[in-house]
Order: C-alpha cells, then sequence, then structure tokens
C-alpha cells in the first residue's frame, strides 16, 4: 500500500529543501476531484479491459483545503504506474482517513 501522506512528504520536503514549492491552496470536494481524476484515465483502462475503482470512506471529509493540482498530479502518476503494470482484473483508489498522530510533516 501506497500512503498518500507519506508521498507527498517525500515530494515536499524535496522542494521545501531546494526553496521551489509553490503551493496555491483551494477548499475542494475530495469526491469530485477524484471523479475528475478517474474519467481522465477510465478510457486507457476500458480499452485494457481492466476495471477502474474510486471509493472514499464515509468517515473522510467532504470539504479539504489542500493544493487541487499538486493532489492530481500525484493521483495520475500514481494511476498511470497502475495501468502500466496491470493487465487483468482492477485498480481501487480508495481514500481513508488516517490519524494526524501518524502523520510525519517535514520540517523546515
Amino acid at each position: 500500500d501506497f500512503c498518500l501522506s507519506r508521498g507527498l512528504g517525500d515530494v515536499y520536503k524535496r522542494q521545501i529543501a531546494a526553496a521551489t514549492l509553490r503551493l496555491d491552496f483551494q477548499k475542494i470536494k475530495i469526491r469530485s476531484l477524484l471523479e475528475d481524476v478517474l474519467s481522465l484515465v477510465r478510457i486507457q483502462t476500458s480499452r485494457r479491459g481492466v476495471t477502474l475503482i474510486g471509493h472514499v470512506d464515509k468517515e473522510v471529509p467532504k470539504t479539504w483545503y489542500t493544493e487541487p493540482n499538486r493532489l492530481k498530479q500525484i493521483l495520475l502518476n500514481l494511476l498511470a504506474n497502475a495501468i502500466k503494470f496491470t493487465f487483468e482484473g482492477s485498480i481501487s483508489v480508495i481514500v481513508s482517513a488516517v490519524s494526524y498522530t501518524h502523520l510525519t510533516l517535514p520540517t523546515i
């Protein structure tokens, strides 16, 4: 399993160290963002005969304050890799809540 918070932390840590991190935080609806991303790759998965599944757990807040373009980019990269190496079956994207006590943010 890939934990998005860890992946984001690694990306941001490198950009913070290089002083190149520029963020544009916005209020978004996570279900809408996930559907937008899934719709961009759905044709590729259907051509391969692979089922694409997206799910947001009900415990996840409906509205997030985040950087939507970076989040979309990360999800698209993960999905591109999943599509590249999946020849049958399904690809699932599941958004679930994580306790902040388990989240390690990069230090500046």
